[in-house]
């Protein structure tokens, strides 16, 4: 299943005890149509507050019990529009939402203006300090690559050796054409072929922090080496960041698209 969702009201898309999550309610809606256990498994779990563009999630069912259109209007009667289930398809049985993507895009946007605006309040950081936007794109390009980003992620707890290496396809800042008329919002977009925990948070928290004087374009190197999470401030809000897109072909064949 192809999905979107406003994080706002959820905490998280997997499912947590005594918490209402984008997993959760989606299963319990499938299995009461279906009488039965479904696990859902995703291509990138988002955190608390954090919205999506496009998801993907897929369950196993026998392929006879699935009328596509019908699920996805079933779905969506109960869900909508918090959540939106975009497609429903039978795939192969080797499908996997988590492992056959080749990347993940995700995007944030920073509001740098002097107020806040009420209708940006719930998709962007309001960032009232003047912010130097050529330190921030030099210090972007250095993370391009293959880095050990244990200066930026959190270590999960069940594996505290697993490596936190991953590779950068592509960062950018760029203006956004905001329909409301805000004339500073910044749009940060990334692609990697996987993340880490709170690895977007982390970085776009550090570069606003360049933008501010905080830190200087060559300090990059030095903090991303030093595998120091205390080297680096505070995570940028959840809010502000949305899952964007899911490749299934390598990204370069699809670079175009994204930069739309």
């Amino acid at each position: 299943m192809k999905l979107s969702y406003d994080g706002s009201g959820f905490s998280g898309f997997a499912e947590n005890v005594g918490v209402t999550t984008v997993a959760g309610e989606i299963r319990s809606r499938l299995e009461r149509v279906y009488r039965q256990p479904l696990p859902l498994t995703c291509s990138g779990r988002t955190d608390a507050g954090v919205h999506a563009r496009e998801q993907y999630v897929h369950f196993d069912v026998a392929a006879a019990l699935v009328e596509p259109e019908r699920l996805r209007r079933s779905l969506n009667s109960f869900l909508a529009p918090d959540i939106v289930i975009e497609e429903v398809r039978v795939v192969d049985p080797n499908f996997s939402a988590r492992y056959t993507p080749l990347w993940r895009q995700y995007r944030y946007l920073v509001l740098n203006q002097e107020l806040p605006d009420p209708f940006q309040a719930q998709t962007s950081w309001w960032v009232h300090d003047q912010l130097d936007r050529a330190a921030m794109d030099i210090a972007t390009r250095k993370f391009v690559g293959a880095h050990d980003f244990s200066t930026f992620c959190r270590r999960p707890r069940s594996k505290p050796d697993a490596s936190l290496t991953r590779t950068i396809l592509d960062a950018r800042w760029s203006d956004r054409i905001d329909p409301h008329g805000a004339p500073d919002l910044l749009q940060f977009e990334i692609t990697a072929s996987a993340f880490c925990h709170q690895m977007v948070r982390a970085i776009v928290g550090f570069l606003v922090d360049v933008g501010r004087g905080r830190f200087s374009c060559e300090d990059v190197e030095v903090i991303l080496g030093s595998g120091d999470r205390s080297r680096v401030g505070n995570l940028a809000p959840p809010h502000g960041l949305c899952l964007w897109q899911v490749g299934f072909e390598p990204y370069e064949q699809n670079r175009g698209a994204t930069e739309r």
